[in-house]
């Protein structure tokens, strides 16, 4: 309808909520493509209030493709738009977003501060949404600037998940199975890491989210390296790489390729 119409600000919305959902399912070249048409629609009709939504789609769809210095350029242009036009109820995603993307760049102070921001705000704003994934990603922070806080960790990202299971949010909820099994893996609990790392699986391939299988299956090859099962660590993260592949995501692929031959 927004098409026919010539309704810029319904083909803008519109093209955000693709790419959302694209971006959510780990598709990152379509998000990509969707949201750069959201961004030429709100250019055009100078829709500046979906123009940083927009930019953070893009910036995320970055990330999925492991172009993470760009994804924290997109999503910095973001909080800035967002400040500018004083629109600031989506500032908690955000914030999370490029606390996501210090974590996987070893960034953890960077990653730490932008997780208290996010949660800071959604504890204000009552975005329980926000403060579930926040919780999450405060728990990995945790266990990775310090392993003898794995209970801790365990705590911050159990209550994430409650937080968003009550909300019925599957996807970001999913996301707790695997970063637990992430935490299981490095304070060395092995049936607890494989117990959720299936879970996060099993639920990942239901909801055709193939980019966090491959996640979740280059947590399986870490635990095995450190068991000292090489064929299986090779095995579970060749398979990673061909689903990063398939994905298009070139800079995951590339990751993960260095550390097969390291193997």
């Amino acid at each position: 309808m927004s098409s026919k119409t010539n309704d810029v600000y319904g083909l803008a919305v519109s093209k955000i909520m693709l790419g959302n959902t694209y971006g959510y399912r780990g598709e990152g070249n379509v998000a990509i493509e969707h949201c750069q048409k959201s961004i030429e629609f709100c250019e055009k009709g100078q829709i500046r209030n979906a123009l940083g939504i927009a930019w953070g789609g893009l910036g995320f769809g970055h990330y999925l493709r492991g172009e993470l210095k760009t994804a924290v350029a997109q999503i910095e242009k973001v909080l800035k738009l967002q400040m500018e036009t004083g629109r600031k109820s989506f500032l908690s995603i955000f914030y999370d977003w490029l606390s996501f993307i210090h974590i996987d760049s070893g960034k953890l102070p960077d990653a730490e501060m932008n997780c208290q921001k996010a949660l800071e705000l959604s504890s204000k704003n009552n975005g329980k949404y926000y403060e579930g994934f926040s919780r999450i990603l405060c728990g990995r922070i945790l266990v990775k600037s310090d392993i003898s806080k794995g209970n801790e960790a365990e705590a911050h990202i159990r209550r994430g998940m409650e937080i968003l299971n009550e909300l019925k949010i599957r996807p970001f909820f999913t996301m707790g199975y695997l970063f637990l099994g992430e935490l299981f893996v490095a304070v060395g609990q092995r049936e607890k890491a494989l117990k959720n790392l299936e879970n996060a699986q099993n639920d990942f391939e239901k909801m055709g989210m193939d980019f966090w299988v491959a996640r979740t299956l280059a947590v399986y090859s870490a635990l095995y390296e450190r068991e000292g099962d090489q064929f299986r660590a090779r095995e579970n993260l060749t398979k990673a790489i061909g689903i990063f592949r398939e994905c298009g995501a070139d800079g995951w692929v590339e990751k993960y390729e260095k550390e097969l031959a390291a193997l």
